[in-house]
């Protein structure tokens, strides 16, 4: 072998190991620049996500009253009797909640309930009031006050709620898994 054999293949060895390296960095950099790319899009996404949660709180905390102010005629405090004309009102009410901002930001379980007294209401026409109406006044309570996390454990004593309270809070646990990614 000859001195420019050895010079070509040293040439060859130190092109490959060249490309070689050029790969490796090039490989290198590709990853960290896609790892950074997708750390700050999770970030990214877990600070909209808490943005959006929190104006949702905020406006929650804007229209739930407004619910609660239709669901006074309803309690058995109140100084007028429920009639099924009142009723009547009373599920008209709750129709203009359910398509203004209230029913837009409530939660799916919250407005389902609504949804429920709005029909309960609506179709009592006569006779003895339906229990159901006073039910679900005590669940869309409940759900409200836990959209806003304000449940104590007297909301809770309800025992025809039990079940309402389960599955809430089956949806409440799902919901914080959920949360807990973006920790």
């Amino acid at each position: 072998m000859g001195n420019d054999e050895k010079q070509t293949n040293k040439d060859k060895l130190s092109s490959t190991a060249i490309a070689l390296i050029a790969a490796i960095t090039t490989a290198v950099i590709t990853g960290y620049i896609s790892y950074s790319t997708a750390k700050y899009q999770l970030e990214k996404q877990a600070a909209i996500t808490l943005s959006f949660a929190k104006e949702q709180f905020d406006v929650r905390l804007n229209e739930y009253p407004k619910l609660w102010q239709t669901l006074l005629p309803i309690s058995s405090r109140s100084p007028v009797e429920l009639t099924p004309q009142k009723c009547q009102a009373i599920s008209q009410e709750l129709n203009q909640w359910l398509y203004g901002k209230g029913g837009l930001v409530a939660h799916e379980y919250t407005r389902s309930l609504v949804i429920q007294l709005r029909d309960a209401c609506g179709d009592w026409k006569s006779g003895e009031r339906p229990k159901s109406i006073s039910e679900l006044k005590h669940a869309i309570i409940y759900s409200c006050r836990n959209d806003l996390y304000l449940v104590a454990r007297k909301d809770t004593e309800i025992s025809t709620l039990n079940k309402l309270i389960e599955k809430r809070n089956i949806e409440i646990e799902k919901l914080q898994e959920k949360a807990r990614v973006f920790k």
